[in-house]
């Protein structure tokens, strides 16, 4: 603050925002009915600069309160040390409020050997660094905030010698206060979402009271010209919610009241790279001349048509860097059917994306800042973690139902990795143990609430895909290699820790685009996607393909949904629709053993009109299309959980 560019005899300040309960008759705290906020001067008065009203909402019939926050940038993570563990924000209960204190632009350098800038000339020989850090030790102890919040040039990186140095003073007061803080780069993109904590997902905030959990952007605006801007969050009564970007405002997974059902599309292998420049491989000799990356395109954009899916997964090799001359523009192809179909998206990366100019801390940075994607650079909470993609996501059960507000099917997604880093052992990547203590630290948190089965999403299979031959699979086998798996070099015993955890019931992975079968493995399903970009290797007059996976209750004699009983837990209804609007819909129910029901589309033009041909149940499959040129299969997988 001291050092900052303003104008001389202007009061240096900072932000304290209070949010507030009202104390009912019964002597809970409630909803507010309004929230000042404040403006602490340099000779230490308060100046109320806002007096603001406020709105409520009915959000699955509770109220909703706004609290504004002021957040510099886009980006803020609130944690505290790591020897701290995790701490829960919480309202005061004496008070029924819950106080920021905002510290921008401190542009800290060298301490008492950095002179202030633009303070009237009597203050100038005995002002320096110093005098920010006794003005953050004075706003502390006047406003006792319950969250201090750094928004940015916290230090002046051009006139500091040390930059450790200067951090360890300038954050300082904040340490020795005992009150948790955080701090954020500008332009510097982290986020969390992670119940208890104050969040910024690119955009939208997450606050806890108690059971009060809630996410959403609502305005923004220009403060002292700087890059501060006030998020409005509502704060609503219900548990964790899963949101996405600020205009999508609050997106919670959670199964369709009327199926009972949450259906998931898997993409693998897209090796996205140019566009219209990029040449399909491995198709028809009559096919190459009019195929490119826009195939890959039209494919996603049809399958979302088709299915109708809750959610996408993307299992990695999304580009293919190698070939990709610009890494951002073309994930923001890749990735455009599911950003712009307003359905909830999530990435793992390959060992194919990074091979273009973005590292893969990079490519995750950009694709969790892009609309709707659930995607996450890391967990939070957790300083110590290999790769970059590793989280996981929660799926409530019906709205308005007993499990409405619990998840009942956890996804995790894990960092996969690219290529072995040790000399002495070629090959691709494995999960490593940090990952796998993070797997089972939350698997146990998890099912401490709520027990509940899970699914995982990675890219290159576990050495133990290699367990299965033509009689204990479903599906098909055609990589070529003996084995035909290109597993991790190295297996770390993940397949053990997941067997370990008990609540993971099937594993969903890429990299190998010939295979795409499902084998049961003491009690957990390893399957294959199968090949979906046409810029990936493929055999010619293969079908490209992805994967369906449709989670299901059961209706109960009082009309809501539940979990299915052993004896009825693959009897499925399979809704196959056509891949264009001009083709009949049709409707079958189904009674299948655990394994594949598929639905096998054809077409004579690769954009054109695709018609249905037949619904069928079998344990294994071979290549019998029945027309010459464009088919593929939408492949269901039932499994017993």
């Amino acid at each position: 603050m001291i050092i900052s560019m303003i104008f001389a005899g202007w009061s240096r300040r900072s932000r304290v925002v209070v949010a507030s309960l009202e104390k009912k008759s019964n002597g809970s705290w409630g909803a507010v009915e309004f929230i000042k906020t404040y403006k602490r001067l340099d000779d230490g008065n308060l100046t109320v600069i806002d007096n603001q009203e406020v709105q409520f909402c009915s959000t699955m019939g509770r109220l909703s309160m706004i609290i504004v926050v002021f957040i510099c940038s886009f980006s803020l993570l609130i944690s505290v040390n790591a020897s701290d563990g995790i701490r829960q924000l919480r309202f005061d209960k004496n008070k029924g409020e819950f106080k920021i204190l905002q510290v921008a632009d401190m542009h800290y350098a060298n301490g008492k050997k950095t002179k202030c800038r633009d303070v009237l000339p009597k203050q100038v020989a005995h002002c320096s660094d110093l005098n920010t850090t006794y003005f953050i030790e004075r706003m502390i102890q006047a406003e006792k905030p319950d969250l201090i919040v750094f928004t940015g040039d916290n230090i002046y990186g051009t006139d500091t010698t040390d930059p450790v140095a200067s951090m360890n003073a300038a954050f300082a007061p904040a340490v020795s206060s005992n009150i948790p803080w955080k701090t954020q780069l500008c332009h510097y993109y982290r986020f969390t979402s992670t119940a208890g904590a104050l969040t910024l997902r690119r955009s939208p905030i997450t606050i806890s009271a108690g059971t009060t959990v809630s996410v959403y952007l609502v305005q923004f605006c220009s403060t002292m010209g700087r890059l501060s801007m006030i998020i409005v969050v509502f704060i609503c009564s219900f548990s964790l919610l899963i949101s996405v970007n600020a205009s999508d405002g609050i997106r919670q997974l959670r199964f369709d009241k009327n199926k009972g059902e949450f259906k998931i599309l898997q993409v693998a292998d897209m090796h996205y790279a140019n566009g219209k420049k990029t040449k399909c491989r491995d198709v028809l000799p009559k096919q190459v001349a009019h195929c490119s990356d826009l195939n890959t395109t039209y494919f996603i954009e049809r399958m979302i048509q088709a299915e109708k899916p809750d959610l996408i997964v993307f299992t990695g090799d999304n580009i293919y860097g190698t070939d990709t001359t610009d890494p951002v523009a073309s994930m923001n192809a890749a990735f455009a059917p599911a950003v712009s179909s307003n359905i909830p998206w999530a990435v793992v990366l390959g060992n194919h994306d990074q091979e273009s100019t973005l590292s893969r801390e990079g490519l995750m940075k950009h694709i969790v800042g892009m609309n709707h994607t659930l995607s996450q650079l890391n967990p939070f909470g957790v300083d110590v973690i290999d790769g970059f993609g590793n989280y996981n996501l929660e799926v409530h059960g019906t709205e308005g139902s007993s499990s409405g507000n619990k998840s009942i099917l956890n996804l995790y997604f894990l960092d996969s990795g690219d290529y072995s880093t040790v000399p002495a052992i070629p090959g691709y990547g494995w999960i490593k143990p940090s990952q796998q203590f993070w797997f089972q630290q939350t698997s146990m948190k998890l099912q401490r609430k709520s027990k509940a089965p899970g699914l995982a999403y990675f890219h290159i299979p576990l050495p133990e895909y290699s367990s299965f031959d033509s009689s204990s699979y479903t599906g098909v086998e055609l990589e070529p290699g003996n084995p035909p798996i290109s597993s991790a070099s190295v297996n770390s015993g993940f397949f053990t820790t997941l067997v370990g955890a008990g609540d993971v019931k099937a594993v969903f992975v890429g990299h190998d685009h010939l295979n795409d079968f499902c084998g049961e493995l003491t009690g957990i399903n390893l399957c294959y996607a199968g090949g979906f970009g046409y810029h990936a290797y493929g055999k010619a007059g293969w079908s490209r393909r992805s994967r369906v996976v449709v989670a299901s209750l059961e209706k109960k004699s009082n009309g809501s949904w539940g979990a299915k009983e052993r004896n009825k837990c693959c009897t499925c209804f399979s809704h196959p629709k056509s891949l264009m609007n001009t083709c009949t819909n049709h409707k079958s129910h189904i009674l299948v053993e655990n394994g594949h029901l598929y639905s096998f589309y054809e077409s004579f033009s690769c954009i054109g009109v695709s018609y249905y041909i037949e619904i069928s149940t079998i344990s294994y499959f071979t290549e019998n299309p029945k027309a010459e040129t464009w088919y593929w299969y939408i492949v269901y997988l039932y499994i017993c959980i």
